[in-house]
């Protein structure tokens, strides 16, 4: 996940990469001796997440229609 920072005095900021959620920290030291801060901001890699997920599940919902009208084709006789 990247993470904004950025300092309130000098007014610096920084993106910092973080491979796991936990290890995220609220605030990292500043050049100029300060703490920079968090800044808000949605999640870059859960948003890639949530697309494919939604196009997986149309994926499945159409598979499963096309398997349907062609058992149909197959037995409308029966």
């Amino acid at each position: 996940m990247l993470i904004k920072y950025k300092c309130e005095k000098c007014e610096e900021s920084i993106s910092k990469y973080f491979k796991k959620a936990k290890d995220i920290d609220d605030e990292i030291d500043c050049k100029c001796g300060k703490k920079m801060e968090r800044q808000l901001g949605s999640p870059f890699c859960t948003s890639t997440q949530f697309i494919d997920n939604g196009l997986q599940a149309r994926k499945v919902e159409v598979n499963s229609v096309v398997v349907e009208q062609e058992h149909n084709k197959l037995y409308k006789d029966d």
